[in-house]
């Protein structure tokens, strides 16, 4: 989750904006790497929540 927070925060420095580039459900939206890596990480988390219990 953390290397896709930064990778957003350093589009949102350098270019002013997150670029999404990679379409999705023939092109209902876009999305970009950081954004899988934060979801995933999100997964995980989830998983390692309800798993120790």
């Amino acid at each position: 989750m953390l290397s896709g927070a930064v990778s957003n925060m350093l589009d949102r420095l350098i270019f002013g904006c997150v670029r999404d580039f990679i379409p999705f459900i023939f092109d209902l939206f876009y999305f970009n790497a950081a954004d899988t890596f934060i979801a995933a990480g999100f997964l995980f988390f989830l998983i390692f929540l309800f798993k120790s219990e």
